[in-house]
C-alpha cells in the first residue's frame, strides 16, 4: 500500500453534503422546474430523515449554487441553476495531490480571515446564536471524542461563518474548499494528543471576538486555527510517513 493511499483512507462527507445531493436528485426525479415550490422544512426533514439543521446547512450551499432560492415567509423554491453570482466563485473542482495541499491550506487561511472580518461586522443575532449553538455541540463531540459529529460541527462552524459574511463568493468558496479537504482534515481530527481541545478552543475564541464585534481579534484567532490545523497535518503526514519507512525497512 503506498502512503498516498494511506493518508487518502475511507472518503468522508459532512451529513448537509449527502443532504444538498439528496435534495438536488429530488428536484430531478419529482420533475420540478424553476419556481416551484419546494415541501416546508418539517415534512422535507422527515421525508429525507434529517435533522431541521441538517437541511438549513444543505440549502444554504444549495442557495450559494443557485439551485434553489428561498422567499421571506413564502418559502423555498427551486432556482434556475444558472445564478452567475453563485456560479463566479473560483472554481476548485480538480483533486488536490499532496504537493498542493500545504498551498490549499495557506488559500484557506487567507479567504477564512476574510470572512471572519465580514461576518463579525455584520453577523445578524439570529445567526449568532445559531454559531454559538455549533459551538456548543463542537465542544460536546470533542469532550465524547466522537469524530463524526466532532467533524460536522466543525464545517457547520466555517460554513456559518461564511454565510454570515454576506458574500456569496466566499459562501460558494468556504464550502468547496472543505470539500477538497474532507479526507486531509479526517486525518487531522484526532490526530494529536489534545488537538480537539485546541480546536474547540480556538472555535470558542472566534466566536467570542465575533460576538464582541472586534474584528481584528476574529481575524487573529481565525488565522491561529487554520495554521494549527495545518501544523497538526504536516506532524500527521510525518508520523505516517516514518511509520511506513520503518515498516518497509523491517520487512
Amino acid at each position: 500500500m503506498t502512503i498516498d493511499s494511506k493518508l487518502s483512507g475511507d472518503s468522508y462527507e459532512p451529513g448537509y453534503e449527502t443532504t444538498a445531493k439528496k435534495i438536488s436528485q429530488f428536484i430531478i426525479t419529482s420533475g420540478l422546474q424553476s419556481g416551484d415550490r419546494l415541501p416546508t422544512e418539517l415534512h422535507f426533514a422527515k421525508q429525507l430523515g434529517v435533522s431541521r439543521s441538517t437541511l438549513r446547512e444543505s440549502m444554504k450551499i444549495l442557495v450559494a449554487r443557485g439551485e434553489v432560492h428561498t422567499r421571506r415567509r413564502r418559502g423555498t423554491f427551486v432556482g434556475s441553476g444558472s445564478d452567475d453570482v453563485a456560479h463566479a466563485a473560483i472554481d476548485l473542482s480538480t483533486p488536490v495531490d499532496l504537493e498542493n495541499i500545504l498551498a490549499l491550506f495557506d488559500f484557506r487561511c487567507i479567504q477564512e480571515m476574510a470572512t471572519v472580518r465580514m461576518a463579525a461586522e455584520q453577523i445578524t443575532p439570529r445567526e449568532l446564536h445559531t454559531l454559538k449553538e455549533i459551538v456548543v455541540l463542537n465542544q460536546q463531540s470533542a469532550k465524547t471524542r466522537n469524530l463524526d459529529a466532532f467533524l460536522e460541527s466543525d464545517i457547520a462552524f466555517h460554513q456559518q461563518i461564511a454565510e454570515a459574511s454576506r458574500n456569496r463568493f466566499l459562501i460558494e468558496t468556504v464550502a468547496t474548499t472543505f470539500r477538497l479537504q474532507h479526507w486531509i482534515i479526517k486525518i487531522v481530527t484526532g490526530g494529536e494528543p489534545d488537538s480537539l481541545r485546541v480546536s474547540t478552543e480556538q472555535h470558542l475564541a472566534i466566536f467570542l471576538a465575533i460576538q464582541e464585534g472586534l474584528s481584528d481579534n476574529a481575524v487573529a484567532a481565525m488565522k491561529t486555527h487554520i495554521q494549527m490545523v495545518k501544523k497538526v497535518y504536516q506532524n500527521e503526514v510525518r508520523r505516517l510517513l516514518i511509520k511506513h519507512i520503518d515498516k518497509t525497512s523491517y520487512h
